[in-house]
Formats: C-alpha cells, structure tokens, sequence
C-alpha cells in the first residue's frame, strides 16, 4: 500500500450483498460520519437554552400550589352562528361619551 492513503474494509449491505473495499486518502470521512450541518443561528440557541432563562432568578423557593380551577356550566343556550341574527343597537349616549373621550384625547411630542 502507498503512503498517504487508507483502506475501507469489505462490509454487508442490508440486503446480503457486499460492497468493495475501497482505498481512500488519508484523512478521508465516510458521508455516513459527517456530523450534521448546524447554523451559527441553531448553534447559538443550543447554547444560550443550557444557560437557562436569561434575566431570571436562580433562587431555591418551593413552587406555589396552584389552586383548583372551578367548573364553570355551559350556558343553556348556546349562541348560534345565525348570520341573519343582529345584535342590539348601541346607545346614542355610549356613542356620544366615546367620542367626546376621543376628542379630549392629545398627543404631544416630548421635549428633548
């Protein structure tokens, strides 16, 4: 064998047949054992994600225990998807205290 290059052994495929050896550079990865490609991105996540919760307190409290929701009943009559059905009119007053709150309303830049 010349130097600077490596040997594959013969190996089974699942099917039974087998493969060739194969004689390879030296330094030469399989495509099977290259390891994934990752971002800087997904790197970045993985590793901020094992330092925990960033601005949060590490502090050895017992949790709270939470307190038991209450059933709430299902009303008696359901609204129904009626498109044809209107909805009560709202009142001119409400109408009128809106826009008068709207009109009060300014804005204004701050002074720098």
């Amino acid at each position: 064998m010349s130097e600077g290059h490596t040997v594959i052994k013969a190996s089974q495929r699942p099917d039974g047949t087998w493969r060739k050896e194969i004689r390879v550079r030296q330094g030469y990865v399989p495509q099977d054992e290259v390891p994934k490609y990752e971002s800087a991105g997904k790197k970045y996540v993985r590793e901020t994600k094992s330092m925990g919760q960033v601005g949060g307190k590490y502090v050895d409290e017992p949790k709270k225990k939470s307190t038991p929701k209450k059933e709430t009943k299902a009303p008696a009559n359901p609204p129904s998807n009626n498109p044809k059905k209107t909805t009560a009119p709202k009142k001119k007053a409400d109408i009128a205290q809106v826009t008068a709150q709207m009109n009060a309303f300014t804005i204004e830049e701050p002074d720098l």
